[in-house]
């Protein structure tokens, strides 16, 4: 809700500066040179500000679900090999048992 309002407030604060510069400049971009509205301009700004932040933020998420994809996998080869090791400890203590019956019925027939 918080966020909201932020948002609401910030808006409102730029819709007004844009409405007090409404004067045209000459904008001039590497060779190109443009007579545009400041107001115009400044829309043009804000929009590709908006178009970068946006696309950091993607960007940032996708390393963050990469980060997250990694360590699931990690944890779940780990899983995987602590419960190979507990299978094969546990076959060795059958072979172990198996081993000490056949000691036994060995010296049970003697």
């Amino acid at each position: 809700m918080v966020k909201i309002i932020i948002v609401a407030v910030i808006a409102v604060v730029l819709v007004i500066l844009i409405v007090q510069n409404t004067v045209v400049v000459q904008f001039t971009f590497f060779v190109w040179t443009v007579s545009i509205s400041l107001a115009f301009l400044m829309l043009i700004i804000l929009f590709l500000g908006a178009s970068l932040g946006f696309i950091l933020a993607e960007f940032a998420n996708f390393r963050r679900n990469m980060r997250k994809r990694k360590k699931e996998k990690r944890q779940e080869g780990e899983k995987e090999a602590k419960a190979e090791k507990a299978q094969q400890k546990q076959e060795e203590n059958n072979e172990k048992r198996e081993e000490k019956q056949r000691r036994r019925e060995k010296r049970r027939k003697k």
